[in-house]
């Protein structure tokens, strides 16, 4: 589960990057397509404003739509490295905490857990039921 974990979070990541790579290109492309209207109505010498605006209005659009786009992709990527850098926190934390738990007396130990266990019920069966404080139950 784990790997699986680590995949999606990887293909996340790859997919956010693709798509800002192709809104920069869209980008890109728009301002090629912008240079060589310009460039033919000059030639032409039918530049007025009204005309230029009117043959350019659907590429501004389109680039201010695409650079909100480029924006959102950006911060979303910024998330998801965030959370794939927390992930490979986690273990370490996790590791760590145990080590220090188990060197603590018996009567720390319990006091560490009163913070993180609302309550725990043991049945014949062998099972235990944990219920995390601020969360659901667990069984084990």
């Amino acid at each position: 589960m784990a790997h699986s974990s680590f995949f999606y979070e990887e293909y996340t990541i790859f997919t956010t990057l693709y798509y800002s790579f192709s809104v920069d290109k869209v980008l890109a492309d728009l301002e090629a397509q912008f240079l060589t209207q310009l460039d033919g109505l000059l030639k032409r010498k039918v530049l007025t404003e009204q005309e230029f605006a009117q043959a350019n209005e659907a590429a501004r659009s389109e680039k201010a739509s695409l650079e909100a786009r480029k924006v959102e992709l950006a911060k979303l990527l910024s998330q998801e490295r965030a959370k794939k850098e927390l992930l490979e926190k986690v273990p370490q934390t996790i590791k760590s905490y145990i080590e220090t738990f188990q060197t603590l007396d018996i009567r720390q130990q319990k006091a560490q857990l009163q913070t993180i266990l609302k309550t725990v019920h043991v049945f014949k069966d062998g099972r235990i039921e944990l219920e995390f404080r601020g969360a659901n139950s667990l069984t084990v």
